[in-house]
């Protein structure tokens, strides 16, 4: 595996945005990266082209600052989340709206698709998770979740499970068969401002406002990965697809690899910019590229090729 991700250079800024981007995901057939900004606009970009021409993109004006993008398993519809707890789901291919709803009242929170494409998570400012089907829009399930704000939802690869984290500092783990609790990782000073499953399905990354991430190994209740480098929140942290590296990024300038095939918190590269804040971080589904949504209105994407291969 390449020891110097850190210098790999950008390949593309995508700008189009009047302000921070705050959220971005790569389509599950990866040429087309969805981006939500702070200036209430959902933009959908097309890499086919790569540098040649410039990527095209399509944009809709929801009228609030957006706070999560997601695209369902088969890329036929995306999820758009914004401040004004507005949840609205659209057709891809047009950008028309299938169906909608208002789940909570507040600015942050986070939105996911279950694996099977059936269902759609969300939570936020209330400290409560809402299930709702997919594509009625019905909602199904609901409990409390969090004691306060719920920042960072991610479905476990297989489905059964959710996991949540919250202003309250702790990092949940949920069956969604019966709603009932079965792990609960407290181990973070600061409250939980990101989350992501391991492709395994029993590590699951952390990142908290306490400038740390953790891997929890959620098969034995055990805390197995510390990674205290940034000197800013951890923002962000996803798992590589295929290779096995930890991206995180954070308030501090940064965004920092980790290789997540050694015990020790081996830092394999990083990016700086001055003055930047990663709000969070994708790779697309074959690991070539990485997204990053940040405080710069320019979607940041790299090419990763021959650097992550082991």
């Amino acid at each position: 595996m390449s020891a110097d991700l850190g210098r790999t250079s950008e390949w593309l800024g995508l700008a189009g945005h009047a302000g921070e981007v705050a959220t971005a995901a790569f389509h599950p057939g990866g040429r087309f990266v969805a981006s939500g900004g702070r200036d209430g606009t959902v933009r959908v970009w097309d890499l086919g082209r790569g540098r040649r021409g410039g990527p095209r993109d399509r944009a809709i004006d929801l009228g609030a600052p957006l706070v999560a993008v997601r695209w369902d398993p088969r890329g036929e519809h995306l999820a758009a989340l914004d401040q004004a707890g507005r949840l609205r789901v659209f057709v891809a291919a047009t950008l028309s709206p299938l169906w909608e709803a208002a789940p909570y009242h507040g600015t942050k929170g986070d939105a996911r698709f279950a694996i099977d494409g059936h269902r759609l998570a969300v939570a936020g400012r209330d400290g409560a998770i809402r299930i709702y089907a997919h594509p009625s829009g019905a909602l199904i399930d609901e409990w409390a979740a969090h004691d306060g704000v719920v920042n960072a939802l991610a479905f476990h690869p297989a489905g059964a499970y959710l996991a949540s984290g919250g202003a309250d500092g702790a990092v949940r783990l949920w069956s969604l068969a019966t709603r009932a609790l079965t792990r609960a990782m407290t181990h973070h000073a600061g409250q939980i401002l990101a989350l992501d499953f391991h492709r395994d399905g029993r590590h699951l990354a952390s990142g908290s406002l306490d400038k740390a991430a953790f891997v929890w190994d959620i098969e034995r209740d055990a805390l197995v990965r510390e990674y205290h480098l940034h000197a800013g929140f951890v923002t962000a942290c996803r798992f590589h697809p295929r290779a096995e590296v930890l991206a995180t990024g954070s308030n501090d300038s940064t965004l920092k690899f980790w290789d997540f095939s050694k015990p020790g918190p081996r830092q394999l590269g990083n990016f700086k910019r001055a003055d930047w804040t990663i709000h969070e971080i994708d790779f697309d589904p074959r690991g070539r590229l990485m997204a990053a949504a940040s405080s710069d209105d320019a979607l940041r994407i790299w090419d990763l090729r021959n650097r992550t291969r082991s």
